[in-house]
């Protein structure tokens, strides 16, 4: 599925821009139509918006068979995923876009079908009673053909819209639960290098993001003195301390085991190391009481790497100097902050 990196800023300016839009233009609000909109005001996909502008320019305007051809043409294929739940969704899309096809042709059909009563009493001037009579009825006919299948569209459009945000809402929670560690709720390794290479997609100078790798030092002992239990308590208390101290704009992860890594956007080095010792001296300096006992746990100590992003760098290099400067912190004896060069 293709992946928008913009942030909430650059989101909301373009959600602002399609809700003026949908107002001009008297856009019905379905998911399909805010998708092509969407495109239309990111502007990645020229043809898309050349197809749109004439639409606009056109006196019929945008309308929900446009939007339905738009996305066969231009969005379709960046929808895939191989999750089951995103999966579900594109098929249950597909199914709706199916139909619209159909009641699309239905009406085509129909429109041909009402020209040709149209023609055949504008070319006759003396039409006999008995072939107006079978016109009249022809027409009522499919007149009602119409308004039967405009009403049975318009309920299945709305069975469907209901649908679409009851799926949409499970597959927020799945994202979310796929991107969330389970034991600290803290963002996991995928979330967090898909936030690193978005931050790095938007930086353009060296020294303007940071990042911070640290682990807990003898995590094992933790649990071969204490237990497993007690060894989850400490991860979560380090999560807990290190989130009052980050500010919301930076981004803490636990990345595996008892690693964490901190994201710090528009940072020097200078100020995520400052930021790392805070970090440092705060765990240093905290106590862990057990709840089962009333045992106070003391000597809980990181060892700390901070690197600072260098252009055009891939984000795994930035990461693998932030990891070498956290191992040289364990090298020369825990308990330390060390400082990947610029």
């Amino acid at each position: 599925m293709k992946v928008y990196t913009q942030n909430k800023y650059e989101a909301d300016a373009i959600l602002s821009k399609v809700i003026v839009a949908f107002e001009q233009y008297k856009v019905v609000p379905t998911p399909l139509n805010f998708l092509v909109w969407y495109e239309y005001f990111l502007g990645t996909e020229t043809a898309l918006v050349e197809m749109l502008d004439s639409a606009i320019a056109n006196r019929d305007g945008y309308t929900n068979t446009l939007g339905v051809r738009i996305y066969e043409a231009f969005l379709k294929e960046q929808q895939v995923n191989t999750s089951e739940l995103e999966q579900a969704f594109r098929k249950f899309l597909e199914r709706m876009i199916s139909k619209l096809m159909d009641w699309t042709k239905g009406m085509e059909q129909h429109t041909s079908a009402l020209n040709t009563y149209v023609n055949q009493l504008s070319d006759n001037d003396n039409i006999d009673p008995e072939t107006l009579k079978s016109l009249t009825g022809s027409v009522l006919s499919t007149t009602r053909s119409i308004v039967a299948s405009q009403t049975e569209l318009q309920q299945e459009m709305v069975v469907a819209t209901l649908k679409i945000q009851e799926l949409q809402k499970e597959l927020l929670i799945a994202r979310a639960e796929s991107m969330t560690d389970p034991l600290t709720q803290l963002p996991n390794r995928r979330a967090f290098t898909d936030a690193l290479e978005q931050a790095m997609a938007s930086t353009k100078q060296s020294n303007d993001l940071s990042i911070i790798l640290f682990d807990i030092d003898h995590f094992k002992k933790f649990n071969d003195t204490y237990g497993h239990l007690i060894g989850d308590a400490v991860l979560r208390f380090i999560a807990g301390i290190v989130q009052k101290v980050v500010e919301p704009s930076q981004l803490i992860a636990r990345i595996g085991g008892e690693e964490f890594a901190i994201l710090i956007p528009h940072a020097s080095i200078e100020q995520a190391s400052t930021l790392a010792e805070t970090i440092r001296t705060k765990v240093a300096s905290s106590q862990l009481k057990r709840k089962d006992t009333g045992e106070t746990i003391n000597n809980i100590h990181i060892s700390l790497g901070v690197a600072s992003y260098r252009p055009n760098e891939e984000w795994d290099s930035l990461y693998q100097r932030a990891d070498d400067a956290l191992y040289q912190s364990k090298k020369q004896g825990r308990n330390r902050t060390t400082v990947a060069a610029v």
